[in-house]
């Protein structure tokens, strides 16, 4: 398989993830009774944010032995990783308060009245929200607190995990990970860390001379650790283990590329987009088929607003930014 063949596996299975996770945000958001069956099945879905755990562990551990990483190269790291993902996260926090003005506005508005609270907004654009108890503005964000937790955690670990032999990587990742047994905290990367190794095990399988013995038993250490610390909603660990085989044994997943090209996109925006057009349609129609319509006619919508997000959005910074984004990792 190619390294273009690979891209399109990991972007196959992005999208996945943020379709099933579209779907069940907005068939669960009022649109159908909490008790149906329909909306059982949608939080029965296996996939959800979990598959990005494994997808980010494989990728940022490939993008770093791509390169001679130090410690000292924590900080261009970082740096890359911000300017990536921040400019557009920035700009979805803007376009959530910004469409809870126009909500408060509307003549049918029956919430409370529109406040800018300042503190929320600051706090939330720079990831710390739940450290002062502060809501998140989108519920999709609290997802990017621990990736960012991760980041820190991969980028301080990274010299001493290269160093160390394919054994000993993977005895460090199954003592890391087992810090999952003391938090029963989402909000914490090591309640996630299993599923960050899986991640970086899939890589070690392809890229270091890991023996078949020591990587089945790593596997399955970390999955006693992964069916421990998600004991609350196993089923979501059977999409994880889709992603980790399919990554693992590079199984051919053949999506169109472009949604997984804006599963980011897709994240930071379904829910101010989608919802909004779901509560308001749903408003006409109440019967169970009329409802199915929505949800499908929502998710369309939440692609097309992705999509313009992306190239508009993520694409201008990216090009702001190629001297950074695209150029040799790390300087020496």
């Amino acid at each position: 398989m190619t390294s273009t063949q690979r891209l399109q596996n990991i972007d196959a299975l992005r999208a996945i993830a943020s379709l099933s996770i579209c779907v069940l945000h907005l068939g669960t958001d009022q649109l159908f009774s909490p008790e149906s069956v329909f909306v059982r099945l949608l939080y029965h879905n296996p996939f959800n944010v979990l598959v990005f755990r494994v997808i980010s562990g494989y990728v940022i551990i490939q993008s770093l032995s791509d390169h001679p990483y130090q410690w000292r190269h924590l900080g261009s790291f970082l740096k890359r990783r911000y300017l990536r993902l921040e400019p557009a996260f920035i700009l979805s926090v803007f376009l959530v308060v910004f469409l809870n003005y126009l909500s408060s506005i509307a003549p049918t508005y029956a919430g409370s009245a529109f406040q800018l609270n300042v503190p929320v907004i600051f706090t939330n654009l720079v990831h710390i929200n739940s450290l002062f108890d502060y809501p998140f503005l989108n519920a999709s964000y609290w997802t990017l607190f621990v990736e960012w937790q991760f980041y820190l955690l991969i980028g301080l670990a990274a010299p001493s995990f290269f160093r160390a032999s394919p054994t000993g990587q993977s005895v460090g990742l199954v003592l890391l990970s087992s810090l999952g047994f003391f938090t029963d905290n989402h909000l914490s990367v090591f309640h996630d860390c299993s599923l960050y190794a899986l991640g970086i095990l899939a890589w070690q399988r392809h890229r270091t001379a890991l023996v078949p013995s020591t990587f089945w038993w790593t596997f399955s250490a970390l999955l006693c650790i992964s069916v421990y610390t998600h004991r609350s909603d196993l089923i979501h660990l059977l999409g994880v283990l889709f992603a980790f085989f399919a990554i693992v044994f590079r199984l051919p997943l053949r999506l169109p590329r472009f949604l997984g090209q804006i599963s980011y996109a897709l994240f930071l925006t379904h829910l101010p987009i989608g919802t909004r057009f779901t509560h308001l349609a749903s408003r006409y129609y109440a019967s169970i088929e009329s409802r199915l319509v929505i949800l499908m006619l929502g998710v369309v919508v939440c692609i097309a607003f992705a999509y313009l997000f992306h190239h508009t959005v993520e694409k201008f910074f990216q090009r702001r930014f190629k001297n950074v984004l695209f150029r040799r990792m790390y300087l020496s």
